[in-house]
């Protein structure tokens, strides 16, 4: 993982995409509600994570759920020149959406360039969610090492729970979830993820493979799944949503998703 410290990426402003309301890594417009627009990606995945470890893992004992947890976060490197280039990987991004029908069209993406739509994205969830993670591209997968703040966890959490109360809903065991986070306040889950991608009833399908947290244990999709299976195929579901709508939405042709050169690959087939 990259080195620790106390700086925090600095993030800045952007216009929406287009006209259109094109959002390039988001599930929601913005006025969405908060919760869903932060339940995304990465931060989604976090998210699902603490829940099943701490919500459905009965047979994971205290000492080892508490030592996921660290006092430190990871501090991601900036990239250089983000808020310039942005501008240039949306244009293409759009390109590749807009072309014609019975045209064959390719967009390809380095993790870099996937990094600033996230940290450069004009919602300011998805922008402050991009902070806490930096992508990677592996020979036929995404990568990911995160940061993840348990308190911003917990913020979220707390505002769901109120939000449902408000609608006279019962917050189905979120209070119980809220409770056992709350004492790791001030922490951070640090931890690498690998995500599987493929087009499966031309709708990009998101799985998770493989998740390494910063004290060394490894789980695959069979071992999140003894916690709730139901968190991961949420967040599996979600992300695939997301990534069909940045990459694919109202774009004519057959998909096509591939990794080639340490790069995503994006396709439209007549």
């Amino acid at each position: 993982m990259a080195d620790k410290g106390k700086h925090d990426v600095q993030m800045m402003d952007q216009e929406p995409l287009n006209e259109d309301g094109l959002y390039v890594s988001g599930i929601d417009a913005p006025g969405a509600s908060s919760t869903r627009r932060g339940c995304f990606f990465w931060g989604c995945l976090s998210l699902a994570l603490i829940g099943v470890l701490l919500g459905g893992c009965g047979y994971m004992g205290y000492r080892q759920i508490a030592s996921l947890f660290e006092d430190e976060r990871v501090v991601f490197e900036e990239i250089p020149d983000a808020s310039a280039r942005a501008a240039g990987i949306r244009k293409r991004l759009l390109a590749f959406k807009q072309g014609l029908p019975g045209e064959r069209a390719e967009l390809v993406l380095s993790a870099e360039e996937l990094n600033i739509l996230l940290l450069e994205n004009a919602d300011p969830t998805i922008a402050e969610l991009a902070r806490f993670q930096r992508m990677g591209i592996a020979d036929s997968s995404l990568k990911a090492e995160v940061s993840f703040p348990v308190d911003w966890g917990i913020a979220q959490i707390d505002k769901e729970i109120a939000d449902r109360k408000a609608k006279d809903k019962d917050p189905d065991g979120l209070e119980l979830v809220r409770f056992l986070v709350g004492n790791f306040e001030g922490s951070f889950l640090n931890f690498s993820a690998e995500l599987g991608l493929a087009v499966e009833d031309e709708r990009v399908r998101a799985r998770v493979l493989g998740v390494v947290v910063a004290n060394g244990a490894e789980w695959g999709p069979e071992d999140l799944a003894k916690g709730n299976g139901g968190d991961i195929d949420d967040v599996e579901e979600k992300i695939g949503r997301a990534l069909d709508d940045a990459f694919f939405k109202d774009a004519p042709g057959r998909k096509m998703v591939s990794f080639r050169d340490g790069k995503l690959v994006l396709e439209r087939i007549p």
